[in-house]
């Protein structure tokens, strides 16, 4: 049986092999488990750049971009990977423990860990990282300890690039889930030295939000 803690390949192709087989026996059974299919057609957008990605350092010519760039493809994949098991899957009633071992899955407790609203909110700073790169780093406000709060999945990540502050968060027109801190975030080459909003708040395994963190702004490098 599959370990609860280590259920994630580490080698990046058997990660390859194990997503491609719960995406195709998840999108088998989408409808009968109440699945959205954007979400379907979100990870198979994920999967594919991945799977091109891994593809590419398989070379022995191979450079340090493509590592890169593999490293973030995995990453990303990963992240929503993680999320969607929690919120799709993991808990919902139509998915038998047959079918978490078909998708080489951990079987779960009857009772799952009641995980209720977001009541705070995440602090963070931005970072330059290179050429159009841009590093958000997070953690809940007022902790010292640099990490999510219990209970929580992970931080909605929102941005996007005006001359003035938006009015409010939701009009920021980008967004990312990320689970992990620190974040990286990629810009065209045209918006360098252009003025980019931020603002994040945290979300549970049912992606319910809490309150927003202040807005904050920075230059593209």
């Amino acid at each position: 049986m599959t370990s609860r803690k280590n259920f994630v390949p580490p080698a990046d192709g058997a990660f390859l092999e194990w997503v491609k087989n719960l995406l195709a026996y998840t999108a088998a059974h989408a409808t009968a488990w109440n699945i959205p299919p954007e979400e379907i057609t979100e990870l198979q957008t994920l999967l594919t750049i991945f799977e091109e990605a891994y593809e590419k350092v398989q070379n022995p010519n191979r450079g340090k971009a493509d590592t890169g760039a593999k490293n973030d493809a995995r990453h990303a994949l990963e992240q929503q990977v993680r999320w969607f098991i929690n919120a799709r899957i993991r808990y919902n009633p139509k998915v038998s423990p047959e079918d978490l071992d078909h998708m080489n899955l951990p079987r779960h407790d009857a009772t799952p860990t009641p995980h209720p609203r977001p009541t705070t909110y995440p602090e963070y700073e931005v970072r330059i990282k290179g050429f159009r790169l841009l590093e958000v780093a997070f953690w809940d406000a007022g902790v010292r300890s640099k990490g999510k709060p219990a209970g929580i999945q992970g931080a909605k990540l929102c941005w996007g690039v005006f001359d003035e502050a938006p009015k409010n968060p939701e009009a920021l027109p980008h967004s990312v889930f990320a689970t992990r801190s620190p974040y990286i975030l990629e810009f065209q080459e045209e918006d360098r030295g252009k003025r980019v909003w931020f603002s994040l708040c945290w979300e549970n395994s049912k992606r319910e939000q809490g309150p927003w963190g202040l807005m904050m702004q920075a230059l593209i490098p």
